[in-house]
């Protein structure tokens, strides 16, 4: 409590531009203040109300009021990692605000701001946690899990949101934190290191019943795998990830996708179309739908099975039409690929080349997939040398 009382004296100290000598002239010594916002010293209870009072603040110290609004915050924080709808918890916290800042959960409800507003303005966010950060020594062990995975989240580069996370399992050992220091090492193309987080974070959210946790670790388990080649990995993984999330059509277009994805990417199309054809019969979204077609319509063509190809090709091309230009210009070097003499196109090698400079605005895996095609096109141009330095890339 003492900590509390120091926090909530200091903090709007600081808010309102005030010295400690301003504070406490009349009051109390200035060393005195100091153990106070420091939380090691005990004042008596008249001491506390005329700083209270040159401050302006009405302390809430009800027991009721308080263990409520402490369900209302940590409700909030709950439903927050599980993606559920949080408007109501939301409703009844600014309802009650103003009380909520000025008692012992302040720091609760200063993080609960951070959290909210980071949904919709990544900026307020990182500007309300460093203003949080100078109080961090006043924060109870579930505040500073919540600080160092928002840490995390708002991180500028990827150091330093892996040290935040860092922080938070030591803080508290949970799924939370694996998956996100999973999807840290994955985005930095360390997929051994995510794997190991994911073996980790998976029993750790089993063992916490905390299912969504678990079908996500589950889902990059196996694009990890996949993206390492491992068949065999990325298969079991996926068919965990399909049981946990029986019922969700959208997932499991997802994981015959990036099945098929994967085979596409070892040669193997025969094998890439049966989960094709699966993810294209569950699939809705129509950028989703044009992404199917359009490499059902390739990997026929690589087969040799233009007739059947050409009924993707077209649907592709309807639904492109809805989409960016860069997926018309995909249609586009498709529909070339279907002619006798596609090799001596230049509008062909043009838009091959464009696409594997496209990286930064479409991602690694779209330039992967046309890698192949470039490394034919050179060798077909007895440019040797610079097909085995994009087969090495491969």
């Amino acid at each position: 409590m003492n900590q509390m009382m120091g926090y909530l004296i200091r903090s709007n100290r600081m808010k309102q531009k005030m010295s400690q000598e301003q504070l406490c002239k009349g009051v109390c010594a200035v060393s005195y203040l100091s153990k106070i916002e420091a939380g090691i010293a005990e004042p008596n209870d008249e001491i506390i109300r005329q700083l209270f009072e040159r401050l302006e603040i009405e302390y809430t110290s009800d027991p009721g009021e308080i263990e409520d609004f402490r369900n209302y915050l940590f409700q909030y924080f709950d439903a927050f990692f599980h993606h559920e709808s949080t408007v109501e918890m939301e409703e009844r916290i600014y309802k009650n605000r103003k009380k909520m800042e000025n008692s012992e959960i302040s720091i609760e409800y200063q993080l609960f701001c951070i959290y909210n507003a980071g949904v919709d303005d990544k900026r307020v966010a990182e500007r309300l946690l460093k203003n949080v950060e100078l109080y961090r020594d006043y924060m109870s062990e579930d505040a500073l899990f919540l600080y160092y995975m928002a840490k995390g989240m708002y991180g500028q580069t990827v150091q330093e949101r892996t040290r935040a996370y860092q922080k938070a399992r030591q803080v508290r050992d949970c799924s939370l934190v694996y998956e996100a220091l999973m999807y840290e090492a994955f985005n930095e193309g360390e997929y051994q290191e995510a794997l190991n987080h994911c073996r980790i974070g998976y029993e750790r959210a089993m063992q916490e019943g905390f299912l969504l946790v678990a079908k996500q670790i589950s889902f990059l388990e196996g694009v990890c795998y996949g993206n390492q080649g491992n068949i065999d990995g990325m298969l079991k993984a996926y068919r965990r990830t399909k049981e946990l999330s029986r019922g969700d059509k959208r997932i499991a277009a997802s994981i015959d996708y990036n099945i098929a994805t994967v085979y596409i990417e070892q040669n193997r199309h025969k094998e890439a179309i049966p989960y094709l054809l699966a993810a294209l019969k569950q699939e809705q979204e129509e950028k989703s739908a044009f992404l199917i077609n359009h490499k059902l319509a390739m990997a026929y063509e690589m087969m040799g099975e233009k007739q059947l190809g050409h009924v993707y090709l077209a649907m592709a091309g309807k639904l492109s039409v809805g989409l960016s230009s860069i997926y018309q210009d995909m249609v586009k070097m498709a529909r070339i690929r279907y002619e006798e003499d596609y090799m001596n196109s230049e509008e062909y090698e043009t838009l091959l080349f464009s696409f594997g400079n496209m990286e930064k605005s479409m991602g690694i895996d779209f330039v992967k997939f046309y890698k192949p095609y470039m490394v034919e096109w050179l060798k077909a141009k007895r440019k040797y040398k610079e097909a085995l330095r994009l087969v090495e890339e491969v």
